[in-house]
């Protein structure tokens, strides 16, 4: 099984990137689906170190792609290589966003050689004529042999999963999930995961679960079918023990999922609650659990969301020396005005937060991460293709724990008031307490969250 890969937009791309290009693909281009990304997409002051100054250099779209992508983009795109390199391999795909030109290129080649099975998502604008999953549903037709292996639906509302299965030589081995749309702004814009399983046996529920859904006929009926109302468990040498649902859900089998997981979330002995969601105040005994936690002083809680909203109560909990109640910072609705030496952030194309995940007990007993693309809401569970993961191992809810506890940061420094006083480590214009002081204050939240990372 191989951890998730994560990535995250700002922080690299205002090292690296233009800071006034918020442009991940070209303006215009022959082909907007299939764009070339080597050619140049904006210029970047670079350092020189035989001229000792800064000079305008031009970078092409893959290099952009390449850092902002980071591991995620990496291994998206490895996996399919593999399947393209391994003609004994076929894919079968759950897709709701999809324009990136780098997977689309690879997914029509496997479609050129009949070796591509693909859920398209038709809702809303991606129905539309001119939109691009409909470009790639035309360009699929024109190369594949078989023109009924692409099918475009929804669920209730939505098909929402972001899955690839590899299925060699007719036997399921491996599968690749997360939050992560397969597009421009999932990549390069998003907060987002990926999973990757090599297990036959996760690989083949999955793989079974496209089959029951794939078409017409199997989509309507899946609402109510035992893929929708079971819950999945894994355990194994080479497994982590986990459960994994899958959506729509009949109102009675996602009333049961929630109050399972907002009771987990509740437990008097929790250490830790970690996350980040996309909205975390939709309808939702999930998301309620969570708001429950952030206002208990007993456990740290460290959180993040995509917008204020419009909850004054629940807005934003920013750090409150000599207090033990938790964080909850937004992405956006906040001032893209920096001070210096930052300047101003680009603006955001869409979700800056598109994760939906929560870690319970990271630093605990049985340290539990709830993820996928399951947007943890209950009417959506009721209406949505999803697929909802609960794990229960170190190593991957360390990964959870530790972008939880980076997006925090950065946009916790963000959600402060900034004005054009200079920053101090130590300020000392509220009191002579030096700035270390309150994480070893027991009254402070500092103080817990330093004890969170003495993981023994």
């Amino acid at each position: 099984m191989d951890l998730p890969g994560v990535l995250f937009l700002q922080l690299r791309m205002l090292k690296r990137f233009n800071v006034k290009n918020n442009r991940v693909r070209p303006a215009k281009t022959k082909d907007e689906l299939l764009f070339d990304v080597k050619q140049v997409a904006d210029v970047a002051k670079r350092w020189n170190d035989t001229k000792k100054q800064y000079e305008n250099v031009p970078y092409t779209f893959e290099e952009q792609h390449q850092w902002l992508g980071w591991q995620a983009r990496e291994r998206i795109l490895s996996f399919l290589d593999e399947a393209v390199a391994d003609t004994t391999i076929i894919v079968k795909a759950f897709v709701y966003d999809l324009n990136e030109p780098e997977i689309c290129k690879r997914l029509l080649e496997l479609g050129k050689q009949g070796r591509l099975q693909i859920i398209l998502d038709n809702a809303g604008a991606h129905g539309d004529s001119k939109s691009m999953e409909t470009a790639f549903e035309r360009k699929f037709k024109y190369v594949a042999p078989d023109n009924t292996a692409i099918y475009r639906g929804k669920f209730k509302a939505l098909a929402h999963s972001k899955v690839f299965i590899q299925i060699k030589n007719n036997k399921a081995v491996k599968v690749l999930t997360g939050s992560t749309n397969f597009s421009t702004n999932g990549l390069y814009i998003n907060s987002n995961h990926v999973l990757i399983f090599s297990d036959n046996k996760i690989a083949t529920l999955y793989q079974d679960v496209f089959d029951a859904s794939f078409g017409e006929t199997n989509m309507k009926s899946f609402y109510g079918s035992s893929w929708s109302t079971g819950e999945f468990t894994f355990a194994g040498n080479s497994t982590p023990k986990m459960t994994i649902t899958f959506a729509p859900h009949t109102k009675d089998a996602a009333q049961t999922i929630f109050d399972r997981i907002r009771k987990r979330i509740l437990v008097a002995s929790n250490t830790d609650v970690l996350f980040a969601i996309m909205k975390d105040t939709n309808a939702s005994a999930i998301l309620d659990a969570v708001r429950e936690q952030v206002k208990n002083e007993k456990i740290f809680t460290y959180g993040i969301t995509d917008s204020i909203g419009d909850d004054a109560e629940y807005s934003v909990f920013l750090y409150k020396p000599n207090a033990l109640r938790g964080v909850r910072v937004a992405a956006k609705g906040i001032s893209n005005t920096l001070p210096a030496p930052f300047g101003t952030v680009a603006g955001i194309d869409g979700y800056a937060i598109h994760h939906k995940f929560i870690v319970v007990n990271f630093k605990g007993k049985d340290p539990t991460v709830y993820c996928g693309s399951s947007n943890l809401s209950f009417t959506p569970e009721q209406k949505n293709g999803d697929n909802l993961l609960e794990i229960h191992d170190d190593d991957i809810v360390t990964a959870f724990a530790i972008e939880a506890l980076r997006l925090v940061d950065h946009f916790h420094w963000r959600n402060n008031e900034l004005s054009d006083k200079p920053m101090f480590l130590d300020d000392l214009s509220d009191s002579n307490d030096m700035w270390y002081e309150a994480w070893f204050n027991s009254k402070d939240l500092k103080n817990r969250q330093r004890k969170l990372y003495i993981k023994a």
